[in-house]
């Protein structure tokens, strides 16, 4: 009787099938981590805002109620930025930053969020507000293309949510 003699090794097709699984097992898990990885930035995005907004409530409760009368990029009315105005009460420069800035609006205005809508023109910003506290929308990011489902922003109460897109 004739022994054959064989070696431990993979055949050709073994090893095109085993790559293959491994791709269609890729192409379902990527997606996955994808999202996961921006739900994570978006959750990074909303502490920063709500580090901003006690900061501002903060600022207000020094200057008899009033927020900042400040501007979202050196160019736009009033002197001084926002992050220049409330610099005292934020401890970490990061919160000026949104993980999803895909404009690098951080790099060039040094934040990425814009600040009230212009609040700036109003002789009284927190007046103005007052009235409209949970719908008046404080702090937002400078796009609402940065994550996923819209923009995150934070309201003249504290509070902090997605808009989404319209």
């Amino acid at each position: 009787m004739k022994r054959h003699d064989r070696r431990g090794g993979f055949t050709l097709i073994e090893l095109l099938v085993v790559i293959a699984i491994i791709a269609i097992l890729a192409s379902i898990l990527f997606p996955v981590f994808s999202r996961a990885r921006e739900k994570a930035r978006e959750s990074t995005c909303i502490s920063n805002e709500k580090q901003i907004g006690a900061a501002l409530m903060m600022y207000a409760s020094d200057y008899d109620e009033e927020f900042p009368l400040a501007a979202s990029s050196s160019g736009d009315g009033p002197p001084g930025t926002l992050n220049q105005i409330i610099e005292p009460y934020v401890k970490n420069s990061q919160v000026w930053r949104c993980p999803s800035d895909k404009d690098k609006a951080w790099q060039t205005e040094g934040l990425s969020y814009d600040y009230g809508n212009g609040l700036y023109q109003y002789a009284s910003p927190s007046s103005f507000i007052n009235n409209n506290e949970s719908t008046f929308i404080l702090l937002f990011d400078f796009s609402s293309n940065w994550h996923t489902k819209g923009s995150v922003c934070l309201y003249a109460d504290g509070h902090v949510k997605i808009k989404p897109r319209s």
